[in-house]
């Protein structure tokens, strides 16, 4: 699968998410942490795995490519920010966990759709082959696989408020 494939489908998914979550705004209820801890873990593990495999694949390609993944960078951080605040506020009628959601989905689009997917896809297109577009795919899969664990444990001890154990990764890759 080429990695436009894999990041829309990645995408698709997350968007699902964020419908869920939505119906799930005003009343707190067992979904809801469920929905978070979900949500929080399939966008950190597909931004972690996109800033290893794609970022750095176009840091060497074009100057729109190389700025497309820095930017990219600030916004999963941006993003992870407003994600982070989710577990520690609870649906109700105060409306913060709404405007908490609604915000994170707007960052989300912003970045996943209207630049990825409008903007980036078709210059990837024109500046990797089909073939390398397909072993970016298997590697952005592979990656995510080799880190869900790690990511899966992070997610975990920061929505119980326990600190992780050491992680075996290099620091960057954290």
């Amino acid at each position: 699968m080429d990695i436009l494939s894999v990041i829309k489908q990645d995408h698709e998914a997350i968007k699902h998410l964020f419908n869920q979550l939505e119906k799930h705004t005003d009343i707190p209820d067992k979904e809801v942490s469920k929905l978070v801890n979900e949500l929080i873990l399939e966008i950190k593990l597909h931004a972690k795995a996109e800033e290893i495999v794609l970022y750095e694949a176009c840091h060497s390609r074009t100057e729109a490519l190389d700025d497309f993944s820095k930017e990219g960078y600030i916004e999963h951080r941006l993003l992870s920010i407003v994600l982070n605040k989710l577990p520690n506020v609870k649906p109700g009628k105060d409306g913060e966990f709404k405007a908490l959601v609604k915000v994170a989905r707007d960052l989300f689009e912003h970045h996943a759709v209207e630049e990825e997917q409008e903007e980036i896809f078709p210059k990837l297109k024109s500046a990797f082959s089909n073939e390398e577009l397909s072993e970016l795919g298997d590697s952005m899969l592979a990656t995510k696989e080799e880190l869900r664990a790690t990511i899966e444990q992070k997610v975990a001890a920061k929505l119980h408020g326990v600190k992780p154990t050491k992680s075996r990764l290099p620091a960057n890759l954290q």
